[in-house]
């Protein structure tokens, strides 16, 4: 008895164990945003583009000189549906040279994740989020459009309408310089 009890522990200790160094692993069932995103703004920071930018406030467009991609770049970071959280929690349909990713259920903030385009870098992406709260409801589409596989300008237009005050409209649109 005492020797099962030894080995049954053993199994146990075993079994509850993790390698080391082993981390979790990123699914990639999905079109894996993160890595084209991180991937422009590592060859945007290299060849030092700058970006024309223009806004619903201003009629005027104005160009940057210095310009921190990772900055820039990040609120299209939100369109990560490769989170082991997220799987089988969107469907995929094909179209043509398009591929829609798109949610099953209202509460995840990535509704539609559209890919236009062939290949590693495609043509097109468009994202679409919305958050609902009984404070607040936000809504953006967030697009970004390359050419040869570079990012050739990115847009995010959105509303947010929060309890007791107006809705709030906003429009920022980026052109790359190079």
């Amino acid at each position: 008895m005492k020797n099962i009890l030894t080995i049954l522990i053993a199994l146990i200790g075993m079994s509850c164990s993790r390698f080391e160094g082993e981390k979790p692993q990123t699914l990639h069932q999905y079109f894996d945003v993160v890595q084209v995103v991180k991937s422009q703004i590592e060859q945007l920071t290299k060849l030092q583009a700058k970006v024309k930018k223009s806004t619903q406030a201003q009629q005027t467009a104005n160009e940057t000189t210095t310009v921190n991609w990772q900055k820039e770049l990040a609120i299209f970071l939100e369109g990560d549906i490769n989170k082991p959280v997220l799987q089988d929690l969107y469907l995929v349909k094909k179209e043509g040279n398009q591929t829609a990713y798109i949610a099953t259920e209202k509460k995840l903030k990535v509704q539609e994740l559209l890919v236009e385009g062939n290949g590693t870098t495609p043509q097109k992406i468009v994202i679409k989020l919305q958050e609902k709260n009984q404070l607040y409801n936000t809504a953006k589409t967030l697009t970004l459009t390359f050419d040869n596989d570079l990012l050739k300008s990115y847009e995010v237009v959105g509303s947010q309408k929060v309890i007791l005050n107006d809705a709030l409209q906003y429009f920022v649109k980026g052109e790359v310089v190079r």
